[in-house]
């Protein structure tokens, strides 16, 4: 039984960094255990500090967590341009799992892999993992393979007694 499996089933994490803090977004991924991100934004670049591909890859490693980036698993450019225009999340939901199984199912079969043997959480930007083409990847995974999905999100603060 591989290291991220449960009663034979491999449990993946998904979390969206919209309206987190790097720091907050790291302690998501300790507190659940994610010993690898795996960024599946097509263009891994941001305008929030600390979430562009270079920067947050070292700063994960500093604090233990490795750091892939699976540019395949993005969504296409002309997908998210048709979104922009018609925001019609069926069509989207269509073409972006149409353009998985034809395009990328070799990459999957990896992410499969490595999943099984990791701990690991795709992410993305958006907070909503509903609203993200991460939930649809997962949702492919499990085509495949027995598998758990968690979503996480931001942590609440807990005040200490003074």
């Amino acid at each position: 039984m591989g290291t991220n499996e449960k009663a034979g089933n491999t449990k993946v994490f998904t979390i969206g960094y919209e309206g987190m803090g790097l720091d907050d977004f790291v302690q998501c991924l300790q507190f659940a255990g994610v010993s690898l991100l795996i960024d599946v934004r097509d263009v891994p670049l941001s305008r929030k500090p600390g979430f562009s591909k270079k920067g947050l890859a070292a700063y994960l490693q500093s604090r233990g967590i490795d750091y892939l980036h699976i540019q395949a698993l993005g969504c296409p450019k002309a997908i998210r341009n048709q979104y922009k225009l018609d925001h019609d999340w069926i069509r989207y939901t269509r073409d972006f799992l149409a353009y998985l199984r034809q395009e990328q199912a070799k990459e999957l079969e990896n992410l499969a892999a490595t999943t099984s043997q990791t701990p690991s959480a795709l992410m993305c930007f958006e907070a909503n993992a509903a609203q993200c083409h991460r939930s649809l990847i997962t949702y492919q995974l499990a085509q495949a393979q027995p598998i758990e999905v968690e979503h996480l999100v931001k942590l609440p603060k807990i005040k200490k007694a003074a």
